[in-house]
């Protein structure tokens, strides 16, 4: 194959699926074409109906945390999901323990009691209905009294 050329209805020429797919929402139907040419000039080309089911998935921020041990150490964060599928977030606070975070008007928060003065990696891990995932990470410095 000498080249290749993607387009969609109503859009013009793209390099890639992925290109000719932005700007494009959830349950659009879109046609899709792929044309070849090989070294010897021949030509072909092939045309598929899609059902957009997800263009992007979500995307989860955490803000900085720090506490002392036995006490409530808010964890929080923002979430951005296109889709809006995701609706729970999985918090794991790096001392073995872990919760569920609801998501709300995207933003999701829990607390959790340390039993150690240390700095913790604690890791969010979102993921909607379509299995789209988005990990974050990030330290809480917890002190002695």
């Amino acid at each position: 194959i000498v080249s290749q050329t993607w387009t969609r209805t109503g859009a013009p020429n793209a390099a890639t699926p992925t290109y000719a797919l932005k700007g494009t929402t959830r349950g659009a139907k879109l046609t899709m074409t792929l044309a070849v040419t090989d070294f010897a000039g021949r030509t072909g080309a092939t045309s598929k109906t899609i059902t957009v089911v997800d263009t992007l998935g979500p995307v989860a921020t955490l803000r900085k945390a720090s506490g002392k041990i036995n006490k409530n150490v808010t964890i929080s964060g923002n979430l951005v999901d296109p889709s809006g599928l995701a609706k729970t977030a999985s918090v794991r606070f790096g001392d073995g323990k872990s919760a569920t975070a609801t998501l709300r008007d995207g933003k999701f928060s829990v607390q959790h009691k340390f039993k150690k003065a240390k700095t913790f990696t604690i890791t969010v891990t979102v993921k909607d209905k379509l299995r789209n995932t988005s990990r974050t990470t990030s330290k809480v410095v917890i002190r002695k009294r």
